[in-house]
């Protein structure tokens, strides 16, 4: 079993803002950190991605998010990079030349979360 509140801990500087999880948030990431398929169903703004956000800095290699909201996938990448977190989106907004260079690249980077377009 996953110690959520010493990684909750670990990362709280990169989200200063968030004081605590919900309790669905603790439940969730238990369940992905313990490798689990896991759905979740939460209204909007109760907390979703930073539920896979959190988890993606804990597991290895890249966490992919697939979102066809190009304008929230672009806020959140924006986001993320800020707070230390190397992040990108791979959507129609890149040229073909730019997608393929970074398939290319993609096993040399330190990428935690890879937004995609299901476009």
């Amino acid at each position: 079993m996953k110690d959520i509140k010493a990684i909750f801990d670990k990362y709280r500087h990169q989200f200063p803002e968030i004081d605590r999880l919900y309790d669905y948030q603790e439940s969730a990431l238990v369940k992905l950190l313990n490798l689990n398929n896991t759905l979740c169903i939460i209204p909007t703004g109760g907390g979703k991605s930073f539920i896979f956000q959190l988890a993606a800095q804990e597991l290895d290699g890249i966490t992919i998010v697939v979102s066809p909201l190009l304008a929230l996938m672009r806020e959140q990448k924006t986001e993320l990079v800020k707070r230390g977190i190397s992040t990108t989106a791979f959507n129609s907004e890149l040229s073909f030349d730019q997608q393929r260079q970074y398939l290319r690249h993609l096993s040399t980077t330190n990428t935690k979360l890879l937004y995609l377009s299901p476009e």
